[in-house]
C-alpha cells in the first residue's frame, strides 16, 4: 500500500517543478527575499511614477559577485500588475536600478555567511534596497541593454538623460488606478535580480518575487500604492493570477538554448454557446524575445472581441509601441509584431514584460491546444510550442449531428437568424419559444429594456406576478422590486424610477423595503433630501439643490422633527424651537430648552417672558396674574401659589420690591 506516498511524491515534485522557484543548483542563486515598501514620485501628465523596494537574498552556497564599478553586479527590473475582471495584465514597469554594495545582513535568508567585502553577498545573506533608491534616477539604466539569459550588459550604462519626476521609474496611467474605474481590482507588485553569475550558473529561473498591493486615491487624481500581505518568493507575478483564480492553467515554456516563458491561459464558458480565452505570456528571462502568438481556430469557427494589451516602454528606450494586429489565416488566429529584418526595435515581448491575447469563439475548449510562440530575434528554432487551454481546431458542431454547424448554415441560412455563426439550435433561448433571444431582441428591441443581451423576461424571477410575464429566471435574478414587470436597472436608467443614492435599487423600494427611512412620507429616502457633506448621523447624504433643511443636524429633515414633535416648532415659524434658540439663545432666557414666549405669559406682549424681565418688569400691572389687564378675584388662586411657593413672577410681584413674599400681599389687596 505504498501507492498514497509515492502519488504524494509525485505530486510535491511536479509543484515544484511547475514554480519558477524549484531551483536546486548550489552556485550564486539571487532572489528577490522581499519587497519592502512603495514610494511615489509625482506625476506628469496622467502618468505617475513608482519604485518598490527590495531585499535579496543568496540562497545559493557561494559569494554572489556585486562588484559596483563593473557589469558584475545585479540590476534589478520593477513591475506592476493588475488583475480585474478575469484579465492579469502588466499595467507598469521601470528601467534598472544598478546594484552597488552589499550590506550582507542576516535574517531574512538566514544565517549570513559575511565575506567582509560589499563587493560580495556571502551565502544565506541579504542586502536591502529601500524604494528610495529602487527609484533614484541616477541608478537607473536601460533594459535594453541588458541579456536577462546570460545576465550580460555593458558598465557603465547608456540610455539619453531621464525626464523629470516621472523617468525611468515605475511609469502608470491615471485609468489603471483611479479606484472608480477599477472597481474590485487587484494589484501585484514585482521585483526581478539579474546579475552574470547567477544567470551563467543556471538559477536564472527564479530570481522573481511578487507581493499584493493596494490602491487609493486619497485626493483627486493623488495615487498612492502600498503593499499587503506577504511576499512570495521564486515566483513571477504571473502566478498571482492562478493563485487567486485556480481555473487558471500556467505553464513554463523553456527556449532552447535561451531562457524561459511563461503562458497563463483561462477559457470562461458564457453560457451563450461561446467562450471567452484569455492569455497571459510573460517573457521571464529570454533575450530571443516573442514576436507572434498564434492559437489553433477552426477556419471556420466564430471569433469576435479579439484583443491584446502591452505594456509602455518609456523614458528612452528604443522600443516601437505598436500593437500586434491580428490575423486569420492556415486553421490559426495570430497576433504578431514587425519582424526583427524590418525593424530590429520593434515591439517584441521582451524580458520582464506580459503582453495579452483575448477573443471569444463559439468553439469549445480542449485542455491541449497547441499554441505557437514565435521567436523574435534570429536563432535555431523559429518558435516554440505549448499545451494548453484553447479552442478545439475541429470543426464546431455544436449540436453533435456530425454535420459542421458552417454546413448546415450555408445550406441554410435561416439556422443562424442572428448571424453570429453559430446555430440557432445552440443560441440561448431562455423562453424556450423556438426562437433565439438574440432575435427576439432584434425583432422587438423593446424586449431587452437595459440592452444587456437577455430577455426582460429572463431576467426576473420565475413565478413573479408582474405584469408581462411569465418570466423564466432561475438565478442571478435581476431584480423587479416595484413589481412592474421591468427590471429595477431599466425604471432607473429610463427615468421612471428614481435612485437618489444610486445603490441600485428605485427610491420608492428603498422606502418601501425599509432600506431607507422616509420620515415625511414622500416616497424619497431622508438620505436624498438632506445635503451632500453633511456631516449627520446616518449618511451619506446625496441632495444637491432644493434639499430639506436639517438645522439641527441630526440626519431627519426639519418638517419631520417638527411632525413628530421630535423637535418642537411652537411659534409655528417652521423652524425647530431648538435651532430658532440656537440662533438667538435670548429666545430661552431660562435656558429651559423651549422657546420662552411658548410656554411663559408675556404680560407686556413685548415678546420677552415676563420672568426675564424681572425685576423691573416694564409695563406689568402688579397682581394681575392672567394678564387681564385689570387684577381681579380670578387673579387669586394663581397669586397664592406663587407667593406660598416663591415663584418668580412679574404679576406676583405686587409692590414692586423686586421679591415674591408675603409683602406682596397687602399690595395684591389694595389692587382689587
Amino acid at each position: 500500500m505504498a501507492f498514497p506516498a509515492v502519488r504524494a511524491i509525485l505530486t510535491l515534485c511536479c509543484a515544484l517543478a511547475a514554480l519558477p522557484g524549484a531551483a536546486f543548483a548550489a552556485g550564486p542563486d539571487v532572489i528577490v527575499g522581499q519587497l519592502s515598501g512603495v514610494q511615489r514620485f509625482g506625476r506628469v501628465g496622467d502618468i505617475t511614477a513608482y519604485a518598490v523596494g527590495t531585499i535579496s537574498c543568496n540562497i545559493g552556497d557561494t559569494n554572489l559577485l556585486w562588484d559596483a564599478d563593473t557589469s558584475l553586479h545585479p540590476v534589478i527590473a520593477q513591475n506592476l500588475y493588475r488583475l480585474r475582471d478575469g484579465r492579469f495584465e502588466q499595467i507598469g514597469m521601470s528601467w534598472l536600478k544598478h546594484a552597488f554594495g552589499s550590506t550582507n545582513e542576516s535574517g531574512l535568508c538566514g544565517t549570513c555567511i559575511d565575506p567582509d567585502n560589499s563587493q560580495l553577498l556571502g551565502p544565506g545573506c541579504h542586502d536591502p534596497y529601500q524604494a528610495g533608491l529602487n527609484g533614484n534616477q541616477f541608478l537607473l539604466g536601460p533594459r535594453s541593454e541588458v541579456n536577462a539569459f546570460t545576465g550580460v550588459f555593458p558598465y557603465p550604462f547608456g540610455g539619453p538623460p531621464a525626464p523629470a519626476t516621472i523617468g525611468r521609474r515605475i511609469q502608470v496611467h491615471d485609468a489603471d488606478l483611479r479606484p472608480s474605474l477599477n472597481a474590485g481590482a487587484r494589484y501585484f507588485l514585482e521585483g526581478q535580480y539579474v546579475t552574470p553569475d547567477d544567470a551563467q550558473s543556471g538559477n536564472g529561473f527564479n530570481n522573481a518575487s511578487h507581493q499584493e498591493a493596494m490602491v487609493a486615491e486619497p485626493s483627486t487624481d493623488v495615487f498612492t500604492v502600498s503593499l499587503t500581505g506577504s511576499t512570495v518568493q521564486q515566483a513571477p507575478a504571473i502566478f498571482a493570477w492562478q493563485f487567486s483564480d485556480p481555473s487558471v492553467v500556467v505553464v513554463a515554456v523553456n527556449v532552447p538554448g535561451d531562457g524561459r516563458l511563461y503562458l497563463a491561459a483561462k477559457a470562461t464558458d458564457l453560457g451563450t454557446g461561446f467562450w471567452s480565452y484569455e492569455y497571459a505570456l510573460h517573457n521571464l528571462n529570454c533575450d530571443r524575445s516573442v514576436g507572434s502568438f498564434s492559437v489553433p481556430l477552426d477556419a471556420n469557427a466564430a471569433a469576435h472581441s479579439i484583443g491584446f494589451h502591452d505594456v509602455d516602454y518609456h523614458s528612452g528606450e528604443p522600443y516601437d509601441l505598436a500593437d500586434w494586429p491580428s490575423s486569420r489565416a492556415g486553421g490559426a488566429l495570430s497576433w504578431q509584431t514587425v519582424p526583427y529584418a524590418v525593424n530590429a526595435n520593434a515591439n517584441a515581448l521582451r524580458w520582464g514584460t506580459l503582453y495579452n491575447f483575448r477573443f471569444v469563439s463559439n468553439a469549445p475548449p480542449i485542455p491541449n491546444a497547441n499554441i505557437s510562440l514565435g521567436l523574435f530575434k534570429p536563432g535555431p528554432a523559429t518558435s516554440v510550442s505549448v499545451m494548453i487551454v484553447g479552442p478545439s481546431p475541429a470543426p464546431v458542431d455544436c449540436d453533435d449531428n456530425s454535420v459542421p454547424d458552417y454546413v448546415e448554415i450555408q445550406g441554410n441560412p435561416s439556422l443562424d437568424c442572428d448571424l453570429n455563426g453559430n446555430l440557432d439550435a445552440c443560441d440561448p433561448d431562455c423562453d424556450s419559444n423556438g426562437t433565439p433571444d438574440a432575435c427576439d431582441i432584434a425583432a422587438v428591441p423593446m424586449r431587452d429594456c437595459n440592452t444587456n443581451g437577455r430577455l426582460d423576461v429572463c431576467e426576473i424571477e420565475q413565478g413573479s406576478g408582474a405584469p408581462g410575464g411569465p418570466f423564466f429566471c432561475t438565478s442571478a435574478c435581476d431584480p423587479d422590486c416595484n413589481f412592474n414587470g421591468r427590471p429595477d436597472t431599466c425604471d432607473i436608467d429610463s427615468g421612471f424610477s428614481a435612485d437618489c443614492n444610486a445603490n441600485g435599487v428605485p427610491d420608492e423600494c428603498d422606502v418601501a423595503l425599509s432600506m431607507s427611512p422616509d420620515c415625511n412620507l414622500n416616497l424619497i429616502p431622508d438620505e436624498c433630501e438632506i445635503a451632500a457633506g453633511s456631516p449627520a448621523p446616518g449618511g451619506p447624504f446625496f441632495c444637491m439643490s432644493g434639499c430639506d433643511p436639517d438645522c439641527n443636524v441630526n440626519g431627519i429633515p426639519d418638517a419631520c422633527d417638527i411632525s413628530s414633535n421630535e423637535d418642537p416648532d411652537c411659534d409655528f415659524n417652521g423652524t425647530p424651537d431648538s435651532c430658532d434658540i440656537a440662533g438667538n439663545p435670548m429666545l430661552d432666557c431660562n435656558e429651559d430648552g423651549v422657546i420662552d414666549v411658548c410656554t411663559a405669559s408675556d404680560c407686556n406682549g413685548n415678546m420677552i417672558a415676563d420672568e426675564c424681565e424681572f425685576p423691573a418688569c416694564p409695563g406689568i400691572l402688579g397682581g394681575d396674574m392672567d394678564c387681564s389687564g385689570v387684577t381681579n378675584l380670578n387673579d387669586l388662586p394663581s397669586f397664592v401659589e406663587a407667593v406660598l411657593n416663591g415663584t418668580i413672577s412679574c404679576p406676583a410681584d405686587a409692590n414692586k420690591d423686586g421679591a415674591v413674599n408675603g409683602l406682596d400681599v397687602q399690595a395684591f389687596i389694595d389692587a382689587l
